[in-house]
């Protein structure tokens, strides 16, 4: 049998970089993952330098443990394709007294900023109305919150706009430097 971190070191040879974050995020999802980045790096440094092993730990580099699906990892790349900051990963977020207010796809937590993904789960009309109510108390609490959606798979642009756009109104309202894409 071959393990998880064995079969993501074989698809190097054949997989795009791109394809092997997405695989190996997939490895290290927040529930139940499979391994974690530690271990994948353990994993590559016995096996040498090899090409598939550089290329693996390329992707390696790239890779971010606990998001909740690979249109979670896709966002996340957009992200940081464009030039903004790397958000945070899933956090919990809390309000001022302790109490849980949600758990973000991705997190600008100093420009107060959250972007996700509502992929197919989100569909039915009470995950509908359950989303609506959590990001209506994220608002509540000085939150914007940009949502991405699979009309957006195919070109991020909009997306990508209005999250430029989201951490420009909070860099305004808050005081901070403005953050712009660079690519």
């Amino acid at each position: 049998m071959v393990s998880p971190s064995e079969a993501w070191l074989e698809m190097a040879g054949t997989a795009s970089h791109e394809e092997m974050i997405q695989i190996g995020e997939g490895l290290m999802r927040f529930k139940d993952p499979l391994t974690h980045p530690v271990a994948l790096q353990h994993f590559l440094q016995r096996r040498g330098s090899a090409l598939p092993v550089s290329q693996a730990a390329k992707a390696l580099a790239d890779m971010r443990s606990g998001t909740e699906s690979i249109n979670e990892t896709i966002v996340r790349r957009w992200i940081v394709a464009s030039g903004l900051p790397e958000p945070q990963i899933n956090p919990t977020l809390s309000d001022q007294h302790g109490h849980f207010l949600a758990r973000p796809d991705c997190l600008f937590p100093e420009y107060f900023t959250v972007a996700e993904y509502d992929g197919m789960v989100h569909d039915p009309a009470n995950n509908r109305i359950r989303d609506n109510n959590r990001r209506e108390l994220l608002r509540n609490h000085g939150y914007e919150v940009v949502v991405a959606t699979k009309a957006d798979l195919p070109n991020p642009t909009r997306f990508l706009h209005s999250l430029e756009a989201a951490l420009g109104r909070q860099a305004e309202r808050l005081n901070l430097p403005i953050l712009r894409r660079t690519r």
